[in-house]
């Protein structure tokens, strides 16, 4: 049999395993290893299909802009056109993780929509020397944000279209 002490050589996932926050660079690893593994044409597909997997996937749509969100995109981009991943998304029902990330206006965009109204309506306040002078690198640095979240909708859809071919 098994004993304890094989047990804490080989260690245990149950007792291993820890949540980290989305922000934790361990998690960001995590998320870029697994994109470098489902890369791999079919090595991991099969697990990636299982019970649960594809809502773990689509979930990642949720994350915030930035380099854990692209890297959940590209194993979401990688597995969409296989038919055996999408047939497992349709089997656990799981479609509406997609729609709902498409249909719910992040904040990011809500913040994005108030700079294009902020932008044609105070530029003057923004540029009298006597309110601080001009104010055009925080503008722009929002507006290369909203961008960002541009294209971040644009890979949604992608994804979506990808699951439906």
């Amino acid at each position: 049999g098994v004993s304890g002490h094989d047990d804490e050589k080989e260690g245990n996932i149950e007792r291993d395993t820890e949540i980290f926050p989305i922000s934790d660079v361990r998690f960001s690893m995590a998320i870029k290893s697994l994109r470098l593994l489902a890369s791999l044409d079919g090595l991991i597909d099969d697990v990636l299909c299982r019970e649960g997997c594809p809502a773990v996937l689509l979930h990642m749509l949720n994350l915030p802009s930035g380099e854990t969100f692209d890297a959940g995109c590209d194993i979401l981009s990688h597995l969409g056109p296989k038919q055996v991943f999408a047939d497992s998304v349709a089997s656990q029902n799981e479609l509406w993780r997609i729609t709902r990330v498409l249909e719910h206006e992040c904040p990011v965009e809500k913040a994005s929509a108030e700079v294009d109204d902020d932008s044609d309506t105070k530029q003057e306040e923004r540029d009298d020397p006597k309110n601080g002078g001009d104010d055009g690198e925080q503008n722009e640095s929002k507006l290369s944000e909203k961008e960002h979240v541009s294209t971040s909708h644009d890979r949604v859809w992608d994804i979506l279209e990808s699951l439906s071919s």
